[in-house]
Order: structure tokens, then sequence, then C-alpha cells
């Protein structure tokens, strides 16, 4: 047989104690001089006996006269000739993504003992610190491709984000995103009235973009997303403000689940009749567009930079071999450094509320909203439906 050894090794033994490493685990004591080949490890476990370890079994509901003891072997040494290593490979798979489910494979697939640990990927204000660049909200660092809107709507107020972004070289993927513009909408109108809005360039982007630099420059943004979940009553509002801006701004709702195997976006087979016209519905994977922004674009800010720097640093002109995307890594996010004003404050306070806990479950902080969050990451939906 070929059974996990405590270092994690498959190591060949002539007899061999099987168990879960952990405290109140069992084990069993097996003879491998039998069988051969595929079925060396049936006759090994048949031809021993199992010794259990832990002399005091745990209630199977936690006071009643049944009990039990964890006995978690390894698949690897299952008796089911189906729980192949191609099968214990997908099921990992599966659910690589999500640290609960992961720990739930280790115990119960792996036959090991897991336990939550404090988060040591959560992102920070020096985080943040680092995406800051010298161009001032409303001004935009590059010359982009194109710019987009991203809304939470609330009954009583909406906010906003708008995102100026620009493709790599290949024209495949986004290179650089950067925050324009936050702030509050009272109507509907306002946010509408965003979408002939003229944002200018910022003199940073004669460094950033010299090649298409004109002091003075605009651009205006060209489409947008709403979220069209949350309290009850907004899911029409959002509808109407669809209607009302021309389907320029698109209802959306964030859905959970396993997306391991299906784009993050996409929008719905069933449009919603509104007034007598059709409205497209964006949908996408909320978990991937939160850790694709925090643990991604503002965790690795410093990765992504340090890529950027060796770019302009290269003698030759190597832009698809640094593009981000071709280091796996998500495009530069830009946030707006000058000056240091309280809506900045609250507008970065915000993008990094939701932070994931000791179980891996997003979580709010106490008394801090998580509105402009919500926008930023509906402007990376609407880009990523908008990829050539």
């Amino acid at each position: 047989g070929r059974p996990l050894s405590a270092a994690g090794r498959l190591v060949h033994v002539p007899d061999t104690q099987w168990r879960c490493p952990g405290d109140g685990g069992s084990r069993a004591s097996a003879d491998h001089s039998k069988g051969t080949g595929a079925s060396a490890p049936f006759w090994s476990v048949m031809s021993g006996r199992h010794l259990a370890s832990n002399p005091h079994p745990v209630p199977a509901d936690g006071g009643g006269p049944r009990s039990k003891r964890s006995e978690h072997n390894s698949d690897l040494v299952s008796l089911d000739f189906d729980m192949t290593w191609g099968h214990l490979a997908k099921k990992f798979a599966e659910r690589a993504h999500d640290p609960s489910a992961l720990r739930n494979f280790l115990n119960e697939h792996a036959g090991l003992p897991t336990r939550a640990r404090a988060r040591d990927d959560n992102v920070t204000d020096s985080h943040l610190a680092e995406c800051r660049a010298a161009y001032a909200r409303q001004t935009i660092p590059f010359v982009p491709d194109i710019l987009v809107i991203g809304g939470d709507s609330q009954l009583g107020f909406r906010k906003f984000v708008i995102a100026a972004a620009r493709l790599d070289s290949n024209l495949k993927a986004w290179r650089d995103i950067a925050v324009v513009d936050y702030g509050y909408a009272a109507l509907r109108s306002d946010i509408i009235a965003l979408l002939s809005k003229d944002y200018a360039v910022a003199d940073l982007a004669a460094l950033t973009s010299p090649a298409t630099y004109a002091a003075g420059r605009t651009f205006r943004p060209l489409c947008g997303v709403v979220d069209a979940g949350g309290v009850d009553g907004n899911t029409p509002d959002v509808y109407e403000l669809s209607y009302e801006a021309g389907g320029r701004l698109l209802p959306s709702f964030g859905r959970s689940g396993d997306f391991a195997e299906q784009r993050p976006t996409w929008v719905g087979d069933v449009r919603k009749g509104w007034r007598g016209i059709e409205i497209a519905i964006l949908f996408y994977w909320d978990e991937y567009w939160k850790r694709h922004l925090q643990l991604g674009c503002i965790k690795k800010i410093r990765e992504i930079k340090q890529a950027a720097d060796a770019r302009s640093a290269s003698p030759q002109d190597q832009l698809a071999a640094v593009d981000p995307s071709a280091l796996s890594l998500p495009p530069r996010l830009w946030l707006p450094g000058l000056p240091a004003a309280a809506r900045r404050q609250e507008f970065e306070a915000e993008i990094i509320a939701e932070q994931l806990d000791e179980k891996g479950k997003w979580k709010v902080a106490t008394g801090t909203p998580n509105d402009f969050q919500d926008c930023l990451k509906t402007c990376f939906v609407v880009l990523d439906q908008r990829l050539p």
C-alpha cells in the first residue's frame, strides 16, 4: 500500500497505522504483504484491524447515548476503486477558492486536521498609499481607451465611481484602471448627467502616455453598470434609471456560488421588460470580483508597479513581455492622490471596508459602509464586459 506519512509524503512500509493525525483520531494496523497492483491497498486494509486511539468518544448529538470517533482516513487509501487521484484533484480544484471548503476537503478527504488561521492577506492603508498617484480627482492619469461608471443605488441616495482604463500592448486585457471621480448623486438624472461630463487628462499623462498626450484633451464616460440588488424597491428604481439612460446604464446583480468553471461576468438570457422595452441585465460572480479587486489589484500593487518600472527601464520596447496579464498579474489600480481631502478618506475607507475574517468569509467593518467598494467593483464588471 501507499499511505501518507506524517510529513505528507507517500512511502512504502510493511506495516502501517492508519489514523487521523489530530487528537481524538483513530488508527488501524494493516499488513501490506498481501495483494499486488491496484488491489494492494484493498487487501492491505482488509487484512488489518481497526484500533480506536481515542478513549473518550464524542457524543454524536451533543449529549445523547450515541457516540462517534473521528475516522477520517485519507482517501488516497480508500477502498472505493472510483476514488482516483483524478477525482480527488477535481474535488480540490472545486474547493480551492473557498478557504472554508478547502479546510473541509483537507479534513474529510485528505484525513488532515485543519483550523482557521488569522488572516494575513487583507489589504491595509499602506497598500492604498501605493495605489495613489500624482493626479487630482476628476482628472485622468493617462490617455484612456474608455471611461465607465459603476453605481450603487440605495433608496434615498446613490453613490458612483467613474473609472478610466487602457488596454495592454496586445489589446486583449486591461493594463491600467484609474479612479477618476466618485461621489453622491441624489437623483437618477444626476447619474445620467455623468455620461455627458467631460474629464481632462492630468499633467501626469504627459509621462504615462507621451505618444498620445495633448494638454486639455477630454473624455466622457461611455457606459456603466448600477447594482440593482439590495433594499426593497431598489430594483425597479434601477430599471427606470436604465430606461431613462437609453440603456447606457445597465442593471446588475451579484451572484454567489462556485465561479471556478464559468466566466465571472455574463449578460442574462432573459431581458427585463420595462415600459415597453427590453433591458439587458448584467450578472457577475461577486466573490470573484471582490478577490480580484482586493487581493489582486490592491494587495499586489507593489509587484505590479515593479513590473511597470522594469518596462520603463528597458532599453527596448518590451511592452508585451511585461504587461500585467503577461505576468499573470491583474491591472494596475490608480487612485487620485491630490489633494488629501475628507471625501478621499471616506472613499478609501469604504473600498477596503469589507475584509476576510478568520474563516475566510467577507465581513464589513462595524460602522463603515462598503458602497464605494461596490461601485468600483461594478466598474471592473463593466470593463470585463467591454473587453474586445
